[in-house]
């Protein structure tokens, strides 16, 4: 996903989501400049399609790639077709089809469809020995991966985004251990930064309750407090 495509993330989308926030923006900030920024920060966070949580599981790609080489497998008798009636078909078409008025020249030629024919159907068995071996290249997921990238997905978000609340509101990203379903009995209710960040990521990603959000919160301002 690239920065064009937040285009939820609009100063009026914004303008809504800070109507009854707790805090008021910093100079010289406006809705319409955290909107920019928030789009800017949050593109830098998504991942490519080889490292997106949501890709096909290895284990799938492996079935996948290893029910093609079977097929291409079942083609391989498909080579005894040479000096057959199907192959004498194939030899007549091609030459009257591709202009040939000389059987010799024809028959030397390497860019008929006659002769392209032959060398793909040759190379069937190595296409899938190929196919098979890469399969077999890849490496098993460990359990709970797509969890695990996830998570890590979240606590990038978090390290963007408390950036942008510090910058924009003047204040520190604090966190305490409220949860939406059941938390620290002490805390009634979340942060400020804690708001922002759950509405920030429904906006964007339609994530409305990100799980273990505490946790996930106070992992990106470890990891923030490291990267100063």
């Amino acid at each position: 996903m690239k920065r064009e495509e937040f285009a939820q993330l609009t100063g009026l989308a914004i303008e809504t989501l800070l109507k009854d926030f707790p805090l008021p923006l910093a100079a010289p900030w406006t809705p319409g400049l955290l909107a920019s920024r928030l789009s800017d920060g949050l593109a830098t966070t998504i991942p490519s399609a080889d490292f997106d949580p949501n890709r096909t599981r290895d284990v799938e790609l492996r079935q996948t790639m290893n029910k093609l080489a079977g097929l291409l497998a079942l083609l391989i008798p498909e080579r005894q077709i040479f000096g057959s009636e199907v192959d004498k078909v194939l030899s007549r078409h091609s030459y009257k089809s591709e202009g040939f008025s000389n059987y010799i020249g024809f028959i030397y030629s390497s860019r008929t469809r006659y002769r392209k024919f032959h060398q793909w159907v040759s190379q069937l068995p190595e296409m899938s020995d190929f196919l098979r071996d890469s399969a077999s290249s890849l490496e098993r997921q460990a359990p709970k991966w797509r969890l695990r990238e996830k998570r890590e997905l979240r606590i990038s978000r978090g390290e963007v985004l408390i950036a942008i609340f510090e910058a924009a509101f003047g204040t520190r990203a604090t966190v305490n251990n409220w949860a939406k379903n059941g938390g620290d009995a002490r805390h009634t209710r979340p942060t400020p930064f804690m708001v922002f960040y759950q509405s920030v990521v429904e906006l964007a990603f339609g994530e409305s309750a990100t799980p273990d959000l505490p946790r996930i919160l106070r992992e990106a301002r470890s990891g923030r407090r490291r990267l100063k």
